[in-house]
């Protein structure tokens, strides 16, 4: 035997396993996104977005009277454009009028 040879194990360098490591996670996420396009990706932060609005719009919104559901981004800011004397008196007479009610309903 040449007392040159050195045994070197396969994975003994880090750097060796976190290349392996690098490799398949890089090939799961362009397999997971080889079938996205870029309208995918749109369509799904807009509903992202659009989920978001109405579920903070319910949660701050809490028990007073009103619509469950609003139209996305703009939905009070149209009630104030055609303006319906009964859906305000419906919010004032649903509890105490006061300044949290007024601006964080």
């Amino acid at each position: 035997m040449n007392a040159t040879t050195t045994f070197q194990q396969p994975l003994s360098s880090a750097s060796a396993g976190a290349a392996v490591v690098t490799q398949k996670t890089i090939g799961l996420v362009q397999q997971i996104s080889g079938g996205l396009s870029a309208w995918t990706i749109v369509f799904t932060l807009l509903l992202a977005a659009v989920v978001y609005d109405q579920v903070k719009y319910i949660v701050n919104k809490g028990s007073i009277a009103g619509t469950t559901f609003k139209i996305p981004f703009i939905g009070p800011f149209l009630e104030s454009l055609y303006p319906k004397f009964e859906a305000y008196h419906a919010k004032w007479m649903s509890g105490a009028l006061s300044c949290v009610s007024v601006f964080h309903k």
